[in-house]
């Protein structure tokens, strides 16, 4: 479902938005929880497995929502 919302949001012309989701989600998730799930609680594979399924559920929701207000509808290409 994310991929069908980021395609639809990145094809009507808001980049900016799906931009900054990823970069959060980058440094927020895969960088900063993935770490100390390894490295400080030691989940191991299952843990950081869980984590990037948070994350792409996080995302979801956010395009989701980001598609529900419709302010893409408003953006110039």
């Amino acid at each position: 479902m994310n991929v069908v919302i980021s395609s639809t949001l990145r094809g009507a012309g808001d980049i900016q938005w799906l931009m900054w989701v990823n970069i959060v989600s980058v440094l927020c998730f895969e960088l900063g929880l993935n770490w100390i799930a390894a490295f400080i609680f030691h989940f191991g594979l299952l843990g950081i497995w869980s984590i990037q399924g948070i994350d792409e559920l996080i995302k979801s929701n956010c395009n989701y929502l980001r598609f529900r207000c419709g302010k893409w509808k408003g953006i110039r290409i």
